[in-house]
């Protein structure tokens, strides 16, 4: 499981729908419900959740 802060999981929405993330078991990441978006969660903790301009 992912090594993220419960309380700063529980505010987390993903950027490109709102949906819920939840962490991936298998790397460190988050993965949105909602539109099936994964974001990288760096060493110290913190997700890396920007979405580039389509």
């Amino acid at each position: 499981m992912a090594l993220i802060d419960p309380e700063l999981l529980s505010i987390l929405a993903c950027p490109r729908c709102r949906g819920v993330v939840r962490p991936v078991d298998s790397e460190p990441s988050l993965h949105c419900s909602a539109c099936g978006a994964s974001y990288l969660i760096n060493e110290a903790g913190v997700p890396i959740m920007t979405v580039e301009d389509e």
